[in-house]
């Protein structure tokens, strides 16, 4: 028998040919969607979730079993949110992006959370791990033996905490601080998700999992307990 297993695709966007296209017809988002991307400030924002929301489509029309037309798929909100498909509820899929790359992890095997973030050395790491992460996670950030190993603790913790929100579908209703981490006592690099300070999601449901990035990317997916393998995969439509 298969075990339950997830797949993750990376997509970088085409930033020279990354030109906002107008008509509905022509780029095949929802209206909302189209008016969502009209709202971005930067035009090279709105070109961006185009193009990654026309990617997801694409996937989710290429993973269900019917195949058909990603323009014709319906997408939902959860009670805090999270997108889902009106007409399948057993495919289940998630959505991240950081500047110009993003990136989608898709199965049936239950609700997932995916968080990508691009690495910056200059941000304060300390000071917001002392605002929004428990005990352990903060002295394996503030007691770190370089400025290097400071940004990889934290981004790592970072993204693991967002992709658990996203995975509960909760959203900033679970709060970072609520989400408490395991890590391994050699590298302090979070590994499980230990405990879940919320009513409705326990942690024993869920699992973390890090799958390779484009360089200078960090990337978290959090699983159905049960999914035994995160596979990464080739968006062949993104070329």
């Amino acid at each position: 028998m298969l075990q339950p297993s997830a797949t993750v695709w990376t997509i970088a966007h085409p930033e020279s040919g990354g030109s906002i296209v107008e008509s509905n017809e022509r780029n095949g988002l929802s209206s909302a969607e189209d008016l969502r991307a009209s709202r971005f400030h930067f035009p090279q924002d709105a070109a961006r979730y185009r193009y990654f929301h026309q990617r997801l489509r694409r996937l989710l029309a290429d993973w269900l079993p019917d195949g058909g037309d990603p323009a014709s798929l319906i997408f939902d909100e959860g009670p805090w949110g999270k997108p889902q498909l009106r007409d399948f509820p057993g495919c289940h899929f998630n959505l991240t992006h950081s500047g110009g790359s993003a990136a989608v992890v898709i199965s049936e095997a239950g609700p997932l959370g995916i968080d990508l973030e691009q690495v910056d050395a200059t941000y304060p790491c300390r000071e917001v791990a002392q605002n929004y992460f428990q005990g352990p996670e903060i002295t394996s950030v503030v007691e770190a033996s370089s400025p290097e190993q400071t940004t990889e603790r934290f981004f790592r913790l970072w993204t693991a905490k967002e992709a658990v929100m996203k995975a509960t579908g909760l959203g900033m209703t679970l709060e970072p601080r609520q989400i408490i981490l395991g890590l391994d006592p050699v590298t302090m690099l979070p590994t499980t998700i230990d405990r879940l300070d919320h009513p409705v999601c326990d942690a024993a449901d869920w699992k973390l999992h890090f799958v390779t990035a484009p360089a200078g990317f960090v990337l978290a997916v959090v699983t159905p307990a049960q999914v035994s393998h995160v596979g990464l995969a080739t968006d062949r439509h993104c070329y």
